[in-house]
């Protein structure tokens, strides 16, 4: 809108910018509108059928009201399409009709003017159209006795996008503990598969250090007395652990807690991976932490009913030797790390 206004006074003082110079503005404003809507142009085509309908009927409606007022009014083609471009608020339209003007074999004079007049007709109706536009927004759903909000939030749990979803604000850290009676009691001979210890603490048992061998355990590995483990966790879930896991006895072992955690920053490309949830990726498997969730530069909660959309970032972190192989070893690659 502080463009039209501008582009108004400019015009009243007779300012003239290069054909060219416009050309070249338009082009960039139609790229940068595509590389933002892109992504997600074709996911929205799962409700195919309601956007199709909704578009058909704007447009065509808008049309038969332009030629009718158009004739009734007498207006030329110039100031029809005009108050078409500016009552839908579409630059899109104002530069094509624009275009086919000049492809129209009209005689020079009557090409100016019918130019000044669409000009003059986007300048009289965009504030309208914009106004008509926020005040139908605002004020329709009243009309029709509907609840936006009750309908948002219903929308949103069926597409796994609950506001009381937790947003992760940093990112995990490495700690070592040494093994004690109570931990070995809890674990009762089981194996780390078995004991599913990231779905109890939110930690990974990432090494260990047995009689002064230091180990990257497997799932068949068993938990002995007197073993140190470096568990991998946000800082949280290092909080909440239980006393047996800790048994008060935190250690420092230079080696033990010498990882490399790293943060890599994921974009959701393969059509496999659209339409997942986070769920799906199996990130515990892993032992992966996903910090955010970015769709169109807006961080989203992280929930496990969250479904992927192309052009997705995932922020995962974690021991370097499991986040840089995670998108092959998740079956969902191609991703693309930036």
């Amino acid at each position: 809108m502080a463009f039209l206004v501008v582009s108004l006074l400019l015009g009243q003082q007779h300012f003239a910018i290069n054909t060219d110079a416009l050309n070249l503005g338009f082009m960039l404003f139609i790229f940068c509108v595509g590389v933002e809507a892109g992504p997600n142009f074709f996911f929205f085509f799962r409700d195919g059928k309601n956007y199709l309908m909704l578009a058909l009927v704007m447009v065509g409606s808008a049309m038969l009201i332009a030629m009718v007022l158009g004739k009734v009014f007498g207006w030329d083609i110039g100031l029809t399409a005009g108050m078409l471009a500016g009552a839908m608020t579409s630059t899109p339209v104002l530069v094509g009709a624009g275009d086919t003007l000049r492809h129209f074999g009209l005689p020079s004079d009557q090409l100016a003017q019918s130019l000044d007049h669409l000009s003059l007709g986007y300048a009289l109706t965009y504030l309208v159209g914009l106004v008509s536009l926020i005040v139908g927004a605002r004020y329709m759903p009243k009309l029709q006795h509907q609840d936006l909000q009750t309908s948002a939030q219903q929308i949103a749990r069926e597409r796994g996008l609950d506001t009381d979803s937790k947003r992760k604000v940093y990112l995990p850290v490495i700690r070592a503990y040494r093994v004690g009676p109570e931990l070995v009691a809890w674990a009762d001979g089981k194996n780390l598969r078995e004991l599913g210890i990231y779905r109890q603490t939110g930690c990974y048992i990432e090494r260990i250090r047995r009689n002064g061998i230091l180990a990257n355990p497997d799932g068949d590995a068993v938990l002995q007395m007197g073993d140190d483990i470096a568990l991998v966790g946000y800082p949280d879930a290092h909080a909440r652990l239980d006393p047996s896991f800790r048994n008060g006895k935190e250690v420092f072992d230079r080696d033990l807690l010498d990882m490399r955690i790293v943060t890599e920053e994921i974009v959701v490309k393969n059509h496999n991976a659209v339409g997942r949830r986070l769920a799906q990726l199996k990130l515990t498997d892993h032992g992966c932490f996903l910090n955010r969730v970015i769709r169109s530069q807006i961080e989203m909660p992280i929930d496990d009913n969250v479904v992927l959309n192309k052009g997705d970032v995932l922020q995962v972190s974690g021991d370097a030797r499991r986040v840089k192989p995670w998108p092959t070893a998740s079956a969902l690659s191609p991703f693309t790390a930036r």
